[in-house]
């Protein structure tokens, strides 16, 4: 009896491994949320000259009444799958694509609330951290093309950071913020995978996470239209992150320089760098530094058209590089901003890069997605 139950966890043990092959590494881990609000989505991941003391900008500058921000994500991923083919001889043929998948969702982007006082602001903010959704699905065919199997792996969820900013700006060239946020969510893993005349298999990991942290920034102006702000967010435990297990993510360090040129056109230009020991939570991963640029023209009538450029290193080894490119614009509506940025990024994924992986000539093609549309209202 005691043999057989052993035989029945190691096959359990074996099914949850080869679900995990089918998840690259940083989706399985959560892929941290590249946009802060719709400014930031299409300048590539820069805050420039934002007056708020929630996001990568603590430096509370004067803006004379309360506002609320809201804006809505809509993100898509695709991913094709290939393999090696090989003859008789073991010279490769080529690859063979045995799964093609699109996956989309959307959610809340930002909710947040800036209200000043006389001697500084005060933020509050709700946005998305760490991102879980995933989905692979896979059919298994004869000889005949008929259909004899199903593999399907859908993973959902997400880690939100509420926090609760102060920020003071001492002069028209310095300023510094700190605040308090929780992380919040819940992760969901399904597989199931099925053969025909064989045993189905599902199985199922859940968990609702939660874990504190804070974040301090300063800024200063050091020369007229030139800005530049560090931010430190720190690093959380977040508790049940599946079932019982914990997870330890890693701190984040961010340097941003904003610029404003002046002319027929102004321009604002920025450049940002984000610096992560992703070591924390394995100590098999890498660190990583992300570099982007943005850029913001203001043409007639108020109108911004925003672009810019992102290099985002994965953190699971061996280092893939990643490009992302973005769009964007803002217009008023009365006295209400809207603003909506888009961005699109490829990669190309070895089988190192994949959970628990076991098939060496496996390549993964993912091209991924997002569209923020964000609103910011002034409350008289």
């Amino acid at each position: 009896m005691r043999l057989k139950i052993l035989l029945i966890l190691a096959i359990n043990i074996l099914f949850m491994a080869a679900a995990y092959a089918s998840i690259p590494t940083d989706w399985y881990f959560g892929r941290r949320a590249d946009f802060n609000d719709a400014q930031s989505v299409g300048l590539a991941g820069n805050d420039m000259f934002k007056p708020t003391v929630f996001m990568n900008n603590p430096l509370a500058k004067s803006i004379g009444k309360m506002t609320i921000g809201l804006s809505y994500n809509f993100g898509f991923l695709q991913e094709r799958r290939t393999k090696q083919v090989f003859d008789q001889f073991d010279n490769s043929l080529g690859e063979l694509a045995y799964a093609e998948n699109l996956f989309t969702r959307g959610n809340i982007g930002n909710i947040d609330f800036l209200y000043p006082l006389k001697y500084m602001n005060i933020g509050v903010n709700l946005r998305p951290q760490y991102i879980y959704d995933y989905y692979f699905y896979r059919e298994f065919r004869d000889d005949f093309y008929a259909k004899v199997g199903e593999e399907e792996l859908k993973v959902t969820g997400m880690t939100y950071n509420a926090s609760v900013m102060l920020g003071k700006e001492f002069s028209n060239m310095f300023g510094v913020g700190a605040g308090l946020n929780y992380y919040f969510g819940s992760r969901k893993f399904n597989y199931h995978d099925s053969i025909l005349n064989g045993t189905p298999v599902d199985a199922e990991t859940t968990g609702s996470h939660s874990g504190i942290g804070f974040t301090v920034g300063i800024s200063a102006m050091p020369i007229d239209r030139l800005l530049i702000h560090f931010n430190y967010q720190s690093g959380t435990n977040l508790k049940n992150w599946e079932n019982s297990i914990s997870k330890k993510y890693p701190a984040d360090y961010n340097l941003s320089v904003s610029y404003l040129a002046a002319g027929e056109i102004p321009t604002k230009l920025g450049l940002s760098m984000q610096y992560t020991d992703w070591k924390v939570l394995d100590s098999v991963f890498q660190k990583t530094l992300e570099v982007g640029l943005g850029i913001e023209h203001t043409l007639f009538n108020s109108v911004a058209l925003r672009y810019g450029f992102r290099f985002e290193p994965s953190f699971a080894p061996p280092v893939v590089h990643q490009g992302l490119v973005s769009i964007g614009w803002g217009f008023m509506i009365g006295n209400v901003q809207v603003d909506v940025g888009a961005d699109v990024k490829r990669r190309v994924l070895g089988s190192s890069n994949v959970w628990v992986s076991t098939d060496n000539t496996m390549k993964v093609y993912q091209n991924t997605g997002e569209i923020l549309i964000g609103a910011c209202v002034p409350i008289h």
